[in-house]
């Protein structure tokens, strides 16, 4: 290993051959690390100070984004189609491994079936798709809390020969949940 100076830095390099060092080895300086941080800072402080600006004038339609996406029911006294389409919006709502949503809906008469959406696995971090059914299973959850706000009761089975879980709804008495607080009727 051998050491050189390069205009204000020093490169360790290993000699490879007898041939004088190659340009790409000397554009690798202090000078040139410098320069990109400080660009790369500027770039970073514009790009805050226009988020800034953006968010004191978008406010409002990022907020008006975040209440429709976490909006309760306007009702519970749905009909029992609107009702399904609900519980399964409730369910996306749920918590999921490394946010990807891993699911797929079906509305399949008076059930509602989440599958898992293979096209969103990670088999890197999750070989064994345990990741992927926890997160279906947070869903399941989700739809089985809602239920009762929507005088529905709501029972899971889980299906591994065909990896899905059915999710049969009943009619019930509606319920308020300490959970889900909505207004009944």
């Amino acid at each position: 290993m051998t050491a050189r100076r390069t205009e204000d830095t020093y490169l360790m390099t290993r000699p490879t051959s007898d041939k004088p060092p190659s340009s790409a080895n000397q554009a690798v300086c202090r000078r040139g690390i410098l320069i990109g941080a400080a660009a790369t800072a500027g770039v970073i402080a514009a790009g805050g100070g226009g988020l800034l600006v953006a968010s004191a004038h978008g406010r409002s339609s990022y907020q008006a984004a975040v209440d429709a996406t976490w909006r309760h029911a306007g009702s519970t006294d749905l009909a029992f189609r609107p009702a399904r389409l609900e519980l399964a919006r409730y369910a996306t709502l749920a918590a999921n491994s490394h946010n990807t949503k891993p699911w797929i809906f079906r509305c399949i008469g008076r059930a509602v079936v989440i599958l898992p959406d293979e096209a969103r696995r990670l088999p890197a971090v999750d070989p064994d798709d345990h990741h992927l059914f926890a997160s279906l299973g947070c869903a399941v959850e989700n739809i089985v809390q809602a239920a009762p706000a929507f005088g529905l009761r709501a029972s899971p089975v889980f299906d591994p020969g065909i990896r899905q879980i059915r999710i049969e709804l009943e009619s019930a008495p509606p319920f308020r949940s300490a959970l889900l607080l909505l207004p009944i009727g």
